[in-house]
């Protein structure tokens, strides 16, 4: 059993470790970053088609995104960003609002530039925002700027989260959905 961002934060990681071993009668590690995002890479790259590509592989969890960057199985590099979608949206839509401006402050963190060829998304934001889009017929689920563009202008002019109703969108995304709208344009 590993844990990620949220337990290398967590103030009471150890007493939840401790509990958790007995739980699951396993030892449970911490993965570091540079771990938890090669993991990612490696796991993605057995679940896509083959290719001899550099891919960006993007996987945006609850409080932290790996960006990797790799070839085949192997992670060229790889980095872990303590911005998720709930940390991001419980920081910048703590009140339930959401605003032009609320959103673009969200989006100011910018994380890998580099050169590759493919970029897939892995995490259950990246699913929800490639529903959204199909269903809204904005793409055929593909994810590009101009597309997170467009639905974070649906989800601004929603005004609050409770407001935030799309085809696509399950009920527990939506808590989270302009944090993650807002890393997947960062």
């Amino acid at each position: 059993a590993v844990g990620t961002q949220t337990l290398r934060a967590a103030k009471n990681s150890q007493e939840f470790i401790e509990r958790a071993e007995k739980i699951l009668d396993c030892k449970v590690e911490i993965l570091r970053g540079k771990e938890e995002a090669r993991l990612v890479f490696q796991g993605c790259s057995f679940a896509l088609p083959p290719s001899d590509e550099t891919r960006l592989i993007v996987d945006i969890g609850g409080a932290s995104t790996e960006c990797v960057i790799g070839r085949g199985h192997g992670m060229i590099e790889g980095e872990s960003f303590h911005v998720g979608c709930v940390n991001t949206s419980v920081t910048f839509f703590k009140d339930r609002k959401i605003t032009a401006q609320s959103m673009e402050r969200a989006s100011e963190y910018r994380f890998v530039k580099g050169n590759w060829q493919e970029a897939f998304g892995s995490s259950g934001t990246v699913s929800a925002v490639s529903s959204i889009l199909a269903a809204l017929r904005i793409t055929d689920g593909s994810i590009t700027l101009y597309a997170l563009e467009q639905l974070k202008d649906k989800v601004i002019h929603a005004e609050s989260i409770d407001k935030i109703k799309f085809d696509g969108l399950k009920e527990d995304r939506r808590e989270v959905l302009a944090g993650g709208i807002a890393v997947l344009i960062a």
